[in-house]
């Protein structure tokens, strides 16, 4: 449970990069689940034909769990009453099922969740957040078509404060390059018996989710019984000739050392958080070709201007969502944008009718946007040179003169975006 609550920021970069994953998968391919099959199994067929006395074990988790019933119950009463009868007279496995198939009738499709008994059901709503992250921008994970359609547009974390800060690990640690350029790193040290002893003291002394921060310019963290990870690293030659030694000894001493997420130094991200990204274009169409998209890019209104209504309609749709300029709530958040309990890996959203109208309203624009940025992507990535060249030729030919651009201010805050729906908060929990 603790280890869960230290490693919030990797769930949530977890969390951020399964969606980033969802979404770039064509919408085509995902097919809504619809809990009322063309055919039924025999082995349904077979369970739904059985009678007979109901069992006790059943009868007594029923008593048990009469205050989950009433809880199932009173969302059915809310959400879907002319379908209550229906649902509750479903067998007790297969109630969350119907619910589903009716609400995705009603309001949008919700998973047809098979197994998951109504207490589970009702502690939240099934929310997945596809907005676009900072991680995301930054590790550059993405396919090919969404980095040439993000070679086009504004930074869209400007302002941010993370740019300002060293990322975790700022350089790769495990690198064998990166130990050869150590300024004081010494080919003769070995770890000494006395050195391992120390480390696996210090480690041992620690509960798990402490920590031990190194004067020099690092932390370790313990996360679980012989498991540590590093965070905080400083860019500077003392901390990473310190930091391969803590790793040496980590090793002889036969602690787990968490593989850490490599990042980028304050003055890399500052410099100009866009230039991996025409640095890559550069590779697809070449320097020349890349070297004429702006610098700053362009906003996703001059790309809506550019570009709506002709081939490449979609462009702007695209950078709608890059800066979380949507107005779909799951296309304009992200896990970095929600409030986490202890020990959950997930958030969770509350069932509320304000939840349910936000999320129904939302559908069909975030079917239609899906559509636009599936079609825009898969066509530039059938032909990526000539396409994107194409693209790019078109935007410099109808982009706006720069006089009569207006510059693009922003000042990102991530707690000035925490996601607009409702939320099962901490001291709800306890209450």
């Amino acid at each position: 449970m603790v280890q869960k609550m230290w490693d919030i920021d990797q769930i949530i970069r977890q969390n951020n990069q399964a969606a980033l994953e969802s979404i770039m998968q064509p919408d085509a391919i995902i097919k809504e689940q619809h809990p009322q099959p063309k055919v039924w199994a025999l082995s349904m067929l077979a369970e739904m034909l059985k009678v007979g006395p109901p069992q006790l074990d059943e009868i007594i988790k029923c008593l048990e769990g009469i205050g989950d019933i009433k809880k199932f119950v009173a969302l059915v009463q809310m959400l879907l009453p002319e379908h209550e009868k229906e649902i509750m007279a479903a067998r007790r496995n297969k109630r969350v099922y119907k619910f589903c198939y009716f609400f995705g009738q009603k309001y949008y499709p919700l998973p047809a969740n098979m197994d998951c008994p109504p207490d589970v059901w009702t502690y939240g709503i099934p929310v997945e957040l596809l907005g676009f992250s900072y991680t995301a921008y930054h590790d550059m994970g993405m396919r090919p078509g969404y980095q040439m359609l993000l070679s086009l547009l504004v930074y869209p974390f400007e302002g941010d404060e993370r740019d300002a800060e060293d990322d975790d690990i700022p350089y790769d640690p495990f690198d064998p390059m990166a130990k050869m350029n150590f300024q004081l790193a010494r080919e003769n040290y070995k770890p000494s018996a006395k050195d391992v002893k120390w480390l696996r003291q210090m480690i041992g002394s620690l509960s798990i989710g402490a920590s031990w921060v190194a004067p020099i310019g690092f932390k370790v963290v313990k996360t679980d019984e012989n498991k540590i990870k590093i965070t905080n690293v400083k860019d500077t030659p003392e901390a990473k000739e310190m930091l391969r030694r803590v790793l040496m000894n980590a090793e002889k001493a036969g602690i787990e050392v968490k593989a850490p997420r490599v990042g980028k130094t304050a003055k890399q991200k500052l410099i100009g958080a866009r230039i991996p990204y025409l640095d890559s274009i550069a590779r697809i169409v070449g320097a020349e070709m890349a070297g004429r998209i702006p610098k700053t890019g362009w906003t996703p209104e001059e790309l809506h201007q550019m570009t709506d209504g002709t081939i490449y309609d979609g462009v702007g749709a695209f950078a709608d969502w890059a800066c979380f300029q949507t107005g779909c709530v799951v296309l304009d958040s992200n896990y970095d944008n929600c409030q986490y309990q202890e020990g959950d890996g997930d958030p969770t959203f509350k069932w509320t009718k304000y939840n349910v109208e936000r999320l129904t309203k939302d559908y069909p624009k975030v079917k239609e946007i899906r559509k636009k940025m599936d079609h825009i992507v898969a066509w530039l990535e059938e032909d990526q040179v000539s396409r994107f060249t194409g693209l790019l030729n078109y935007c410099l030919e109808h982009a706006p003169e720069e006089k009569e651009r207006k510059k693009w201010v922003r000042q990102y805050d991530p707690m000035e975006r925490l996601i607009e729906l409702e939320q099962v908060l901490e001291e709800e929990e306890i209450d």
